[in-house]
């Protein structure tokens, strides 16, 4: 059977199969067929042509052909330094995974001076930054954005008669566990926690103003961008439309922004802010997380 003969049966098959489709699919087959692009068969001229070009060509080799070394040498040199270097990796694994476990061990045993303890999220001081101990509880603790102005607006009114709380709960994901953690917020951590590395260690996110002066004084491990954003979930929230500090952007920092007036897009700023949250939690700080186990 020829060629075209087996083309012709797979065409006579494919058109059955056409009758009980619908007529959308029927148009994207024939959108899709390769009728009317058909070679037509060469000429007795054309065919003495090719016939003629095939004689002149020269084969070089094939694909099994170039496989085959030159006399006298193998690929076996080849094989001995894969096995070496592929033996090297495994038992490099091996070491690896066992100084890997101990070193986690010896990581968690260190930490276990957090459980039971409430995590911290570190605010800016100033007038400037959108989130400060003003508004930080509305937002972390209620989803909601209420700008400096605004909450002055309200202290004035005597509306807003106590001072903002500095303690909230937040319901976990069920990724990241069941039940709630409750955090602390502040802005002089400095005076609160003092030179206490066990206090310092509860810190789980610093709100950045995007100058390092910010936490300059801080105890070592925390005064500057490299170890503290190591250690500890950086974040820089910004309006919509305000300048990025050019000094961010050299640091491992992720980046929020506020919508200057629509007030619905603060829960969707809130969620990204929390899932990013619990995600560093369950890696940098699980002791701060329930223990569900």
């Amino acid at each position: 059977m020829t060629n075209e003969q087996v083309l012709d049966n797979l065409n006579v098959v494919v058109d059955k199969r056409l009758e009980g489709l619908s007529e959308m699919d029927q148009e994207i087959h024939q959108a899709l067929s390769a009728k009317g692009f058909e070679v037509p068969n060469l000429t007795p001229e054309g065919r003495k042509q090719v016939q003629e070009l095939t004689q002149l060509e020269i084969p070089v080799g094939n694909s099994a052909s170039i496989l085959r070394p030159a006399p006298g040498r193998d690929f076996r040199k080849a094989l001995e330094l894969y096995q070496e270097t592929m033996d090297r990796l495994k038992n490099a694994g091996k070491k690896g995974s066992k100084k890997g476990s101990s070193a986690a061990d010896g990581s968690s045993s260190k930490m276990q001076h957090l459980r039971g303890k409430r995590p911290i999220i570190i605010i800016p001081k100033g007038m400037k930054p959108p989130l400060t101990m003003l508004n930080a509880f509305e937002f972390f603790g209620n989803r909601k954005y209420l700008a400096r102005d605004k909450v002055l607006a309200l202290k004035r009114a005597g509306k807003q008669t106590s001072p903002p709380s500095t303690t909230f709960r937040h319901a976990l994901d069920a990724r990241n566990g069941k039940g709630t953690v409750e955090f602390e917020l502040m802005d002089n951590p400095k005076n609160k926690l003092g030179h206490d590395m066990k206090e310092w260690d509860r810190v789980v996110c610093v709100v950045s103003l995007g100058a390092a002066w910010q936490f300059k004084d801080w105890p070592q491990g925390f005064n500057n961008p490299v170890d503290l954003f190591g250690r500890t979930k950086g974040v820089f929230f910004s309006m919509e439309g305000d300048k990025i500090p050019a000094e961010l952007q050299k640091w491992r920092v992720q980046q929020f922004k506020l919508h200057r007036d629509k007030r619905g897009m603060d829960s969707v700023v809130w969620a990204s802010f929390w899932k990013n949250m619990e995600e560093f939690m369950a890696v940098k700080k699980r002791e701060l997380l329930p223990d569900n186990e």
